[in-house]
């Protein structure tokens, strides 16, 4: 009987989307004990991109030959799984995070066997998106992404090397696509944040980032949709005391039971950094009257409802010059009552027809 040397070629490789991994061809060599030809053996898997403790597909081929009359057989952490002729592909569950699954194949012909391994260490990319686009003091929610504002995304990568090392991001390289083209100047070596200009027409767009180690050996892979959401306006009482009321925000009907009051908008998720950006055009008015320049500042109004009672509409308008996206309308119907008067909050019958006193 002749004595057969046999070759294991390994390979780890990591990848993934918040999870997954990248596949590669694995090229496996077998030597007999007089026959120094080389194996074409090639072993791959897909999905590209699965995540951890996911099931993926790995499939074994020879370049020149046709496996489907030898037996194969495969092993999963060393644990016979299956075998049998022709079984070219084999479902196999990943490990977690960073644990990795060994997979070996033998390949059975008439005169040779073959021997494949591939360790597959699952590995995650996470991206973070963040805009410039303006929310108030102690908003507890992140800046969306807005048609006029700047778009931040870093992505944090756990990559684990085949010693069992976690890779400092500042080492790794970083290729970033949008819609599948490549940022080539935003990409590179520790370059894991990327910033992106208002994009004014895509209301929607893939990003996705490929990272890597140096040596190409260990990679992972994340993606994200940035999707553009419309700026919003809301309505606070500015108190003289408090501050602004950025705790309960004026709904459509409100009640104002001062004497004088300053009413603050807010405009959510424009491209600013503040509402009194000089970009930003506010135009007032009450019940249709527009209010002259010198009753409003910017972002506030102030009622003086001295001796009247009774109700009117206030609207809001918001544009900027530099995005001409925006366009912003409210009305909020605002019911006061002045402590003195005679006169019943919200009766279309009280004598007050201008509130407001914006009448010339």
């Amino acid at each position: 009987m002749r004595n057969k040397i046999y070759f294991i070629a390994s390979i780890y490789i990591a990848g993934v989307f918040c999870s997954g991994f990248m596949a590669i061809p694995l090229f496996a060599q077998a030597v007999g004990f007089n026959d120094t030809s080389s194996s074409d053996l090639v072993v791959s898997y897909t999905p590209k991109n699965p995540g951890p403790r996911e099931h993926i597909e790995v499939t074994v081929r020879s370049i020149s030959a046709d496996l489907s009359q030898n037996t194969i057989t495969w092993f999963v952490k060393k644990k016979k799984i299956t075998s049998g002729i022709g079984v070219t592909s084999v479902d196999v569950q990943v490990g977690e995070v960073g644990v990795a699954t060994a997979i070996d194949v033998v390949v059975e012909g008439k005169n040779t066997t073959q021997i494949g391994h591939i360790a597959i260490t699952p590995s995650i990319v996470d991206i973070l998106i963040d805009s410039s686009s303006y929310t108030p003091p102690f908003y507890f929610g992140r800046a969306l992404p807005s048609s006029g504002a700047r778009v931040r995304l870093q992505a944090i990568p756990y990559l684990i090397d085949a010693n069992g090392h976690t890779l400092p991001t500042n080492t790794l390289v970083y290729t970033w696509k949008r819609n599948g083209t490549v940022l080539g100047s935003l990409s590179g070596v520790g370059k894991n944040i990327l910033t992106l200009n208002p994009p004014h027409l895509d209301t929607q767009y893939t990003i996705s980032v490929d990272v890597s180690s140096i040596d190409r050996r260990t990679t992972g892979t994340g993606n994200t949709t940035v999707s553009l959401t419309d700026p919003s306006v809301e309505m606070y009482v500015d108190n003289p005391r408090l501050g602004i009321l950025f705790s309960s925000a004026l709904g459509s009907q409100a009640f104002i039971g001062d004497v004088e009051s300053t009413l603050h908008i807010v405009p959510y998720f424009v491209g600013v950094p503040s509402p009194e950006d000089r970009s930003l055009e506010y135009v007032w008015k009450v019940n249709d009257a527009l209010v002259p320049p010198e009753r409003a500042l910017a972002d506030n109004i102030t009622i003086n409802a001295s001796k009247s009672s009774g109700e009117a509409d206030v609207s809001v308008a918001v544009t900027s010059s530099t995005d001409i996206l925006l366009d912003l309308r409210r009305v909020w119907n605002i019911i006061f009552q002045n402590g003195g008067a005679t006169g019943v909050a919200g009766s279309k019958n009280t004598p007050s027809i201008d509130p407001f006193h914006t009448a010339q």
